[in-house]
Order: structure tokens, then sequence, then C-alpha cells
């Protein structure tokens, strides 16, 4: 997880738990851009491993479901894995960050401290010092892999394609 998605997940949602972000839990890594999915918006990506099942992966799915930010699930496979992405609709002070006013609050800087603990070496600096961020918000998910269907399959054996 970059440095900027470390800071923008505990201001997110409130819905987001520090368990929810565990191996334990399936989690893989946040992203801010889906080449797959390209959209005009700002999204954010949470990314677990869907062969993952446990009390605490049930527990977040529950939850996330219900979160009001969630704007889609949906199964990627990277290489072999399946995975998990739920997208989330950014919220305008969450947008702020994504098009380079990178100031936040002592508020914020609180609420990241709060999730994350005061000892996180990542960004203890960035929190103790200014309010600007920076560094660089683009992170972009891997590509999924690519999965052809049986009748593009057959028209590729009878030379069509």
């Amino acid at each position: 997880m970059s440095t900027f998605e470390k800071i923008i997940v505990p201001l997110m949602s409130d819905d987001f738990k520090t368990t929810d972000f565990t191996k334990e839990c399936g989690f893989v890594d946040c992203y801010t851009y889906d080449p797959d999915k390209p959209t005009a918006s700002n999204e954010f990506f949470i990314v677990y491993d869907d062969k993952i099942r446990s009390k605490l992966s049930i527990e977040r799915a529950r939850r996330f479901d219900k979160c009001p930010l969630l704007k889609r699930t949906y199964i990627k496979y990277v290489d072999g894995n399946p995975r998990l992405v739920y997208s989330f609709w950014v919220k305008p002070v969450i947008g702020k960050l994504y098009k380079g006013i990178q100031n936040i609050t002592a508020g914020q800087k609180v609420n990241v401290m709060n999730f994350w603990g005061s000892f996180d070496e990542q960004f203890s600096e960035f929190l103790v010092g200014n309010s600007t961020i920076g560094v660089d918000w683009k992170h972009d998910m891997p590509i999924a892999d690519y999965i052809p269907s049986d009748i593009e399959e057959q028209k590729i054996k009878d030379g069509i394609l």
C-alpha cells in the first residue's frame, strides 16, 4: 500500500477497520486506478484474495456491502489468482487530494494516527511535519489475465481469427 493510500484509507469511510488490511482478511493492496475499467471519476479500489475465507473476511464483506460509498464489486484474475475488487466512490474531500490539492487538516491527521497507530514509520514523519502530501497518488492495479472464451479459441483453431 502506498503512503498516499495509507493516508486516505482512514479518511474514506468509517466502515473500514485496521483488520481489513491484513493478510488474515485476504488483503492484497489498494489502488487509485484500474486500467481494465477506466473511468472519468475518481475511484478507490481495495483488492482481496478471493480464495481467503475467514471470520475476518466474512465480517468485512458484510460491512463493505452496506457501505454507502461502495460503487461496485467484481472478480479479476491476476496471475491466475482470483481477486475480489471493491470499488468505492471518492468523497469530495478526498477527491481534492486526487486532484493535487494536497493539504490535510490537523483533525484528518489525528484520524490517520488513530486508525493506523502513531508508530507507523511509513508516514509518521508526514504526520508530525507540515500538512502537504508530497507523495504520488497514482497507483495502477495490475492488468487482468487474458481469459479467452471457448468460441474465440475455436475460431483460432479453425483459422478464422
